[in-house]
């Protein structure tokens, strides 16, 4: 693939990227099911109980994670490093040496 068909491929990639984090981000903040869809994080740990004189295993909820918020942040970042090799020259070249 020659340089300047790559730097199309990663503008169009970056573009597509960009459409589906923008579309993610909308279903993300106002369709239920998916606003609503938050897993909770855990961390598992002994702890000492004092009636049973013994470690006992523990777990607590850290925080629940906005899946479909993080789904569209990475589609913003995958589209933004497309953008990234492509449109700065500099870089643009930086990319295609390291290619060759």
């Amino acid at each position: 693939m020659s340089n300047k068909k790559l730097k199309k491929f990663n503008l169009i990639m970056g573009s597509i990227h960009l459409v589906q984090a923008l579309i993610m981000l909308c279903m993300a903040l106002f369709v239920s099911k998916i606003a609503d869809y938050k897993p909770p994080v855990t961390t598992a740990f002994l702890a000492y109980n004092p009636i049973l004189n013994d470690l006992v295993s523990t777990t607590k909820v850290l925080f629940y994670l906005p899946f479909g918020v993080l789904v569209a942040v990475f589609l913003f970042i995958s589209a933004f490093f497309h953008y990234l090799v492509s449109i700065p020259k500099k870089i643009n070249l930086i990319y295609n040496e390291g290619l060759s």
